[in-house]
């Protein structure tokens, strides 16, 4: 069973990343601005930096989704470039900041927002570069704050400049992981759209119960074969199991499905992913969902239905159901086979 991988594919529109990272970095940049001046806390900072670069990610996302990028490196590198403006320009806002009310004590909300809203204050030490260079360098030499409580020596030097080159490699790398995971996600050619993640079914499967058969079906998973999913019991969702989430649409002929492994540790339940985006066709997405949703679902057989609907037929070890709603979206492309056991509904 084949894994999804991304085509790396893209168009010129592509180039709209940048643009839509840089537009949201240059909003949010006197606002970080703000917080890493104002906040005596180093860790705070590192904070703001990663949510700073996610927020940027999250904006070249959104525009690798609309332009069908489907390139995970280059919507991370645009997202990143894109960025890179409004970390630049809440370093100018930063040092307008610090020079305008002498030093990093808060000087009261409004007189900071009164401040900034002063048209060429974005833009100062793009008017006088030769000043705030210095400036930067005298800061960088003498510090003005300390790594915890009980220190009473600045940061300075070379490790005010690590902390400085730090903040800026964690917003780059926030902004361009973020980016790309959606141009990662699976992309349907057939439908002209990414694939849309599908609410949680509300059953698992169990774990084997025979002794050492759990890591053959774990590795026969990881390669992608899926079988253990169709016959073994279902358990109910939030315990341990095996759980499946399905990225589908409706006018896509295939889907894809992440498993994932939830196992009781302690008091926790710890989750790991097995199988990531497999890769199945519309009849066999079907008939997955609607064994993990409908609990009277039991397993696969060699019992033929028709495109569009799953009914089970009464003999003396089933009863009649249908399971037309939760497939009913669905456009199958081939018929499926399926044997149900005794509703519990």
């Amino acid at each position: 069973m084949p894994l999804y991988k991304p085509s790396g594919a893209a168009s010129p529109a592509s180039i709209l990343i940048l643009p839509a990272a840089a537009v949201l970095s240059l909003v949010l940049a006197p606002l970080y601005a703000a917080c890493s001046l104002y906040v005596p806390f180093i860790y705070l900072n590192i904070i703001f930096a990663v949510l700073f670069g996610a927020a940027a990610g999250v904006a070249g996302g959104a525009a690798a989704k609309a332009t069908s990028t489907q390139s995970p490196l280059l919507a991370g590198l645009l997202a990143a470039v894109g960025g890179w403006v409004g970390f630049v320009l809440s370093w100018s806002v930063w040092i307008s900041l610090f020079l305008a009310f002498e030093g990093p004590s808060f000087p009261g909300f409004s007189d900071v927002m009164d401040f900034m809203t002063q048209p060429n204050v974005w833009f100062l030490p793009l008017e006088y570069p030769n000043e705030h260079l210095q400036f930067l360098k005298q800061l960088n030499e003498e510090g003005i704050w300390t790594i915890g409580r009980k220190s009473s020596s600045t940061v300075s030097g070379y490790l005010y400049l690590a902390v400085w080159i730090g903040e800026f490699l964690l917003f780059t790398i926030m902004a361009a992981t973020t980016s790309a995971s959606a141009a990662r996600r699976p992309y349907s050619n057939e439908a002209r759209s990414f694939l849309k993640g599908e609410p949680s079914p509300r059953l698992g499967v169990a774990f084997p119960e025979e002794p050492g058969v759990l890591p053959q079906v774990e590795r026969s998973m990881s390669d992608g074969n899926l079988g253990y999913l169709t016959s073994a019991p279902t358990v109910e969702g939030g315990g341990p199991g095996y759980f499946v989430t399905i990225f589908s649409h409706p006018q896509s002929p295939w889907g894809t499905v992440t498993v994932t492994k939830t196992e009781q540790k302690g008091k926790k339940l710890e989750k790991k992913v097995l199988v990531a985006n497999a890769v199945l066709q519309g009849g066999e997405i079907g008939l997955l969902r609607a064994r993990l949703t409908w609990s009277g679902l039991s397993a696969v057989s060699a019992r033929e239905f028709p495109q569009g609907a799953f009914p089970c037929r009464r003999d003396e070890n089933s009863v009649t159901m249908s399971l037309t709603e939760p497939v009913a979206a669905w456009p199958l492309t081939e018929p499926v086979t399926v044997t149900c056991g005794v509703a519990r509904f």
